[in-house]
């Protein structure tokens, strides 16, 4: 199963997505640790920014695809305008396994109520979360 959380910057699709494999018991990878690499290394929108990105995803939806499909994967990604870079992600990683059942899209429309992480057990969900999330 893969299921891919989208949404604009802000929005909680990481704090969804750790609540989601917390729940599930599965594999879970973040937007950030894609585009850190890019940041670290290339400038922002740059054609090196852009390739870094698509390299990097590229990687990744391999080995997402090489796992069995029992183990649940939950991406994050983000809506960043109509540029062909800022699609989000998981598309075309999507479209390879949604005849098989395997995909699920979220976006995610409202900011997360978080409550700091040092003021709760890890394994005691966020309170006061809420989000509104449309499933394709």
């Amino acid at each position: 199963m893969i299921v891919i959380l989208n949404g604009y910057p802000g929005v909680g699709k990481l704090a969804i997505g750790e609540e989601l494999i917390f729940q599930i018991s599965g594999r879970l990878l973040d937007i950030h640790s894609v585009y850190n690499v890019a940041f670290a290394l290339a400038e922002f929108k740059s054609p090196e920014f852009i390739e870094a990105v698509e390299k990097i995803e590229s990687v990744a939806h391999d080995l997402i695809l090489k796992l069995p499909p029992e183990i649940p994967v939950v991406l994050t990604t983000v809506l960043a305008g109509t540029s062909d870079w800022g699609m989000p992600s998981g598309n075309g990683l999507c479209a390879s396994v949604r005849s098989e059942g395997r995909c699920w899209s979220c976006t995610s429309t409202a900011v997360l109520k978080r409550t700091s992480a040092a003021s709760r057990r890890p394994d005691e969900p966020q309170k006061g979360s809420h989000a509104t999330l449309k499933w394709q």
